[in-house]
């Protein structure tokens, strides 16, 4: 494949559109537990535009972490499918340069929604500024300098906020003009999934990063303290899986969400805690099913709810 249609492949690789899917499944989720408590899926102008601004963000906090860690990514011959960025850049698909502009654009589309937003809906829905743009300072700064959240191992906790409550309750606030419990709660299970899968994506990752000096939690507490991290993160999410279910659909909702996210997350969780993870091969796997798990995360409690 050569001319447009090779770049514009490339350029759908460095976006990393399936990665999108973290951000907008809980999003979604909060917005159904929203449209279940109001009967409504008003303002739905705004939702239009929340789902635009969360994609944009998602975009930029892309397009920064390919063009910030293109170093270490260059030297990454452990990387699978999950791991090690898109490759764009640094397999040279793409010029290195292509990263910072798709950073500026997409920036500068967020600038005009939010003017849109300012002018339309702040009066009725003004926490979604600040909500909005803690995100994107948490994504962008993931990897850019002067911040550079993954490089002093602070990266990790801020994506398991960024993707878990502020991505649930952004959803839900936008349908109701509030903030409730139930959000809070169903935001967990994402959360908890979000941060398994940066936590098992930066394992094949390690000798890259440790070489950069991108001190995030798996190099600085190594590959074995690091699993176990990864196991109290799922085990968490199984058991707030299962509490927000049992809360917001009794036990029909319990029984749900145990069965389709807390069983398999428990399994992952022992799986490596076998040191299954060793293989490259199965280190893949469990990448994919974590990545897996934490797309459906939000929902098991949902269709409790709904049931």
């Amino acid at each position: 494949m050569t001319g447009i249609g090779y770049r514009l492949a490339a350029f759908a690789r460095l976006s990393r559109l399936p990665f999108l899917v973290p951000g907008l499944a809980p999003f979604t989720a909060g917005v159904l537990l929203g449209w279940a408590d109001e009967g409504s899926l008003n303002p739905s102008g705004l939702l239009f535009l929340g789902y635009i601004g969360l994609m944009l963000i998602m975009l930029s906090t892309y397009y920064s972490n390919e063009y910030f860690d293109y170093e270490g990514d260059v030297m990454n011959r452990d990387h699978n499918r999950f791991s090690g960025g898109s490759r764009a850049l640094s397999d040279d698909f793409l010029p290195r340069r292509i990263g910072i502009r798709a950073l500026a654009y997409s920036l500068t589309l967020f600038i005009v929604l939010s003017f849109v937003y300012a002018s339309l809906y702040y009066v009725t829905r003004p926490l979604l500024a600040p909500m909005a743009a803690v995100g994107l300072l948490f994504g962008v700064f993931y990897s850019a300098p002067p911040l550079r959240w993954a490089y002093r191992g602070v990266g990790e906790p801020m994506i398991l906020f960024a993707y878990g409550w502020l991505a649930v309750s952004s959803g839900y606030y936008i349908v109701t003009g509030s903030i409730g419990l139930m959000a809070t709660l169903l935001s967990f299970p994402a959360a908890f999934t979000v941060f398994s899968v940066i936590v098992i994506n930066e394992f094949p990752d390690y000798h890259a990063d440790a070489a950069i000096g991108k001190k995030n939690l798996v190099v600085r507490l190594g590959k074995e303290r690091a699993s176990l991290l990864y196991a109290g993160s799922n085990a968490a999410a199984a058991f707030s899986s299962a509490l927000a279910g049992y809360l917001l659909g009794g036990f029909t909702g319990l029984t749900i969400s145990a069965l389709s996210l807390g069983l398999p997350s428990l399994w992952l969780a022992t799986s490596v805690l076998r040191g299954v993870h060793r293989d490259p091969v199965e280190l893949e796997r469990i990448c994919a099913a974590t990545a897996l798990l934490n797309a459906v995360a939000a929902f098991p409690p949902l269709i409790g709810l709904l049931w």
